[in-house]
């Protein structure tokens, strides 16, 4: 049940997909697959907290804890522009914070004249330098960029990593920037010094074992029925 503006609860129109499906034929003259709420559900589990949010506001907690209402939401929008190919126009802006100004030019590490001081990938942003004080410089300036925007830097995921053995933990707007010996980055877990290639094999493998472990009453199964189930949804 949605409530609108004046309080009065009323159900989402589920047969809208149902009818626009109808329109829909793949080259097998076969109805295409719906998405359904099933696979809507394990989406939802499977993306992270704490991320900043596009330009409606609509934060993953938000859509994580809006129940059924959401989930009936997200099964018709999500249908309707799979049948009708119309994306919404919002999808398509994005916000773009411009790092790379005139002060960091002469910042970070110097390869063959030039200098490399960040890494970016969506919100997940690497700065790298050989000094402390120009860590902090640059720590600072991400957060005014930031803050411009309505953006927050997550101090809690936020982690310095060095090859060196000097103690360079720091903070920021009174928050501790702690200093780690390794961490995952896009997936992939960065150890300098000398296991910096066998520390992610390792965890690969440990990863590799804690899903067999999942799986293990069915692959160590000796008879597996091979009669096929329907489930409904």
């Amino acid at each position: 049940m949605i409530k609108n503006k004046t309080g009065t609860k009323r159900e989402p129109p589920v047969d809208t997909v149902k009818k626009l499906q109808t329109k829909i034929r793949n080259v097998n003259s076969e109805l295409q697959p719906e998405i359904s709420k099933s696979e809507i559900k394990r989406a939802l589990k499977k993306i992270k907290n704490n991320k900043s949010p596009g330009k409606d506001g609509i934060t993953t907690e938000m859509l994580k804890y809006g129940g059924k209402a959401v989930v009936n939401t997200l099964y018709i929008l999500l249908n309707k522009i799979l049948i009708e190919k119309i994306i919404p126009n919002d999808w398509k802006e994005s916000i773009t914070i411009i790092l790379h100004k005139k002060d960091w030019e002469e910042k970070g590490i110097k390869i063959y004249g030039q200098y490399l001081n960040h890494l970016r990938y969506a919100d997940d942003i690497a700065l790298i330098t050989e000094k402390k004080e120009e860590l902090v410089e640059m720590l600072e300036e991400l957060v005014t960029a930031a803050r411009r925007i309505d953006l927050n830097m997550n101090y809690t995921k936020t982690k310095i990593i060095t090859n060196t053995d000097e103690n360079i933990t720091t903070r920021i707007n009174q928050e501790n920037i702690e200093q780690v010996e390794e961490y995952i980055y896009l997936g992939q877990m960065i150890k300098l010094k000398k296991e910096n290639q066998t520390a992610e094999i390792k965890r690969r493998v440990r990863l590799a074992w804690a899903a067999f472990g999942k799986l293990s009453y069915i692959l160590q199964k000796k008879k597996i029925s091979t009669v096929p189930q329907n489930h409904s949804i």
